[in-house]
């Protein structure tokens, strides 16, 4: 317990609103980490190789339970380049529902019935046959995207969010919103996109016997849009990541926030979207696997899997796609790597809450998240990005992500855990609204 205890630091607080923000450049989170050398000595001695980059909001509640944010960076450079992978869903995720909520026909919602319109040539080719469940669902709702996006991180859901809000409309209203750095170009790999699946002709909403309500063309996917950092390269083998999506880490740490908390950032920074959806992100966000009722996710399916998946073995087919599939063990820490790594254990802090977004590709682990123990009075937000790739060849899939960057995620979340837990606050957060998000699915 005492390792994780550090010497308060002094905190300048620069706050004079709920909606505004201090931002402090200062030692604060090396000395944490120095404070827990035998954790975090040899990251610190090597943070450069790492590319390690950590940004911690701490929140101080007013006596009307607004937050006071003060927010503190190590490592941090806009101009770092780090691969996002699935921290992309998040803000893709959002602007769908809003993209939903500005279409003409306001009887639609998030639970309206969507079939997906595919072209021609992707019809007569079909589906990959090791393909996921997904795959073959084209009716669903953006609900279920949303769910499957940010419950499991799946990516056919993600395409389809992709898809539906538009890449045109993703860039021009990041921008409004100010995270004009961010880059959001292209789909996520899955055998569901193969290359005959990847162009759509729209999307068509049904009322509840089919009838079509309203079709909603896609945008025009081919657009290009300036890097915003210049060329990237990266590894011996200089591998092109230029045209590959990019979020700043401050960007996606700051849209965490205008999640969870949208009445306490700058107006131009809320989507404009409602209460509910709100709600909707919040607690798919905060919903563990086993508690949701996506049944190939949560456990009832799994044993299915693993079966076709050895029978696939016993017939020595090329094809692994399914394999790999039967092998995830969607436990309920699946996306919490600060805090839990990679443990696949039942989760052994229940009172503690954990909404965020993960990624992991290309040597790349990051996470974004929101920190809530209302037992405990706790509450933060945690950010933090490490690249492993001790041989420095990307895309061979040789990365150190289980012996180097989940022990570091899971020692970094529980030391600013245990630190918030025993640090004074004036005033305890009434963090209750929180927990009511939790009921039945």
């Amino acid at each position: 317990m005492f390792r994780y205890l550090c010497i308060f630091v002094l905190i300048a607080l620069s706050v004079v609103s709920c909606d505004s923000s201090s931002q402090t450049s200062d030692n604060f989170i090396k000395n944490i980490l120095l404070k827990n050398e035998e954790l975090f000595g040899e990251i610190v001695e090597n943070a450069d190789e790492y590319k390690v980059q950590i940004i911690y909001t701490q929140i101080n509640r007013t006596k009307a339970n607004e937050p006071k944010f003060a927010h503190h960076f190590w490592g941090y450079s806009p101009s770092e380049y780090f691969y996002p992978a699935s921290l992309i869903k998040l803000p893709v995720a959002a602007l769908a529902i809003e993209r939903l909520r500005k279409l003409p026909n306001q009887s639609l919602d998030v639970k309206s019935v969507i079939d997906v319109l595919r072209t021609p040539n992707s019809a007569k080719k079909g589906l990959d046959i090791f393909a996921p469940p997904d795959c073959f669902q084209q009716k669903s709702t953006l609900a279920e995207y949303v769910k499957k996006c940010l419950i499991v991180s799946s990516n056919d859901a993600y395409n389809h969010l992709f898809e539906f809000a538009g890449k045109s409309y993703i860039y021009d209203r990041l921008n409004e919103m100010g995270y004009d750095k961010t880059r959001i170009k292209t789909w996520l790999w899955s055998p569901c996109f193969n290359q005959y699946n990847r162009t759509i002709e729209g999307f068509v909403f049904t009322d509840s016997v089919g009838n079509e309500v309203y079709k909603h063309k896609n945008d025009t996917i081919n657009q290009n849009f300036e890097p915003p950092i210049g060329q990237v390269v990266l590894g011996k083998n200089r591998v092109d990541f230029t045209n590959k999506n990019y979020i700043d880490l401050f960007d996606i740490h700051q849209i965490v926030i205008s999640i969870m908390m949208p009445d306490f950032v700058p107006s131009k920074s809320r989507f404009n979207i409602e209460k509910s959806d709100y709600e909707l992100l919040q607690k798919y966000m905060g919903l563990r696997p086993k508690e949701s009722d996506l049944i190939e996710y949560n456990g009832e399916l799994s044993s299915i899997f693993r079966a076709v998946s050895q029978i696939i073995k016993a017939l020595q087919l090329s094809e692994d796609v399914i394999t790999k599939l039967a092998t995830v063990d969607f436990h309920d820490s699946y996306t919490d790597y600060l805090y839990y790594g990679s443990r696949t254990k039942s989760i052994e802090n229940q009172s503690l809450r954990i909404f965020n977004k993960v990624g992991l590709a290309y040597g790349f682990v990051s996470e974004c998240a929101y920190f809530v123990d209302a037992d405990e009075g706790v509450e933060f937000f945690l950010s933090a990005v490490i690249y492993t790739n001790e041989n420095n060849i990307v895309g061979d899939d040789n990365y150190e992500y289980y012996e180097i960057a989940m022990p570091f995620m899971e020692n970094l979340g529980r030391v600013f855990y245990e630190y918030e837990k025993n640090r004074n606050r004036k005033i305890q957060p009434d963090l209750q609204k929180y927990m009511k998000l939790f009921g039945d699915e």
